[in-house]
């Protein structure tokens, strides 16, 4: 993926396979992160409502900088965002970030539901294992 800061923004859906997706494109804040956050919470509150297991594909290949006020909301949404499993696709060239969300995940006390993945492939192989 090519980064442009300027025009991309973070993603956040419920895709076909009912997971919930999130898209991180460029440099990331406390309060980038905080928006994903709320997004995240909207969705899985009409997945809990509807009895439906909250599974997370979070794809970090394409995330920029991360300040340290961003690093402590993404710890905060793994312990506050109740998800079954979270699948989390890394980048083979950004090692950096990779080791800082596995340090979060540790951080966390979640590291059963926590895993990380070269590929959307094998993350969603995962997720759908029940």
């Amino acid at each position: 993926m090519v980064r442009d800061t300027g025009k991309l923004t973070n993603i956040v859906s419920l895709d076909e396979k009912g997971f919930v997706s999130i898209v991180y494109h460029g440099d990331q804040t406390r309060t980038s992160l905080t928006l994903v956050i709320e997004r995240v919470m909207l969705i899985v509150e009409k997945l809990l409502e509807n009895d439906k297991p909250v599974m997370v594909l979070a794809d970090i290949r394409d995330m920029g900088v991360h300040t340290p006020a961003a690093r402590m909301t993404g710890l905060r949404a793994r312990t506050i965002i109740p998800f079954w499993k979270m699948a989390i696709i890394t980048s083979r060239s950004d090692l950096y970030t990779a080791k800082i969300s596995t340090i979060m995940t540790s951080m966390s006390g979640r590291r059963k539901e926590i895993k990380y993945f070269k590929s959307q492939l094998g993350a969603a192989k995962w997720l759908d294992k029940q």
